[in-house]
Formats: structure tokens, sequence, C-alpha cells
């Protein structure tokens, strides 16, 4: 028996709710937590997947990897921190709102 990926969601809106859906559906990953300033979002959104969520970044540190899909403006700040945090990240395209952005990420 495989454990499975502990992963951190950034963002509860839209895609986020798609992509909690995945994984909840997942044998191979578990949604941990859901991490968004707007933490009444957060917290619905974690509600029903049954897990934890929070305001910042910190909670994400603790995951084996981080699904970004917050808004495209915050897309570079969260990735810069997590990256720095050493984590794995996938992130919800577009990768950044230009070009710089996304030279800063890669």
């Amino acid at each position: 028996m495989t454990v499975p990926i502990r992963l951190a969601l950034v963002g509860a809106g839209a895609m986020s709710r798609h992509h909690a859906r995945v994984i909840a559906d997942s044998a191979r990953a578990r949604l941990d937590v859901v991490i968004d300033p707007q933490v009444d979002h957060a917290e619905a959104l974690a509600s029903t997947i049954g897990c934890s969520f929070a305001r910042g970044l910190d909670a994400a540190k603790k995951c084996d990897a981080v699904v970004v899909a917050s808004s495209t403006s915050s897309h570079v700040d969260v990735a810069l921190e997590l990256l720095a945090a050493r984590r794995p990240l996938l992130i919800e395209k577009p990768l950044a709102a230009d070009v710089d952005g996304v030279k800063r990420i890669i």
C-alpha cells in the first residue's frame, strides 16, 4: 500500500473546486489544506472535502506538493515563496500574467 501524496491547494475559486474534486477522488493523493486569503472561502471549500484551511502559505510548506489555482495575478508571488521552500508545484494556467512573471518563476 502506498502512502498518498499530501497536497495543498492555493485558491478557493472555481478552478480550485475542480482540483479539489479530482484530488478527493484519487487514491494516490490527499488534500490536506485549502489556502486562500479570504479565509471564509477556504473554509467553505475545505468543509466540502473534509480537510483543513488556512489564510497563509506556511500551511502549504508542510505538504508534499502544492496546486496553485489562485488568481493569475498572485501566481508569481505564491510560486516564488513555495519554490524557496522547495515545494513541487502545479500552477494553473496561465503561469503568470506576463513574460517577466514567467521568467521569474522559471
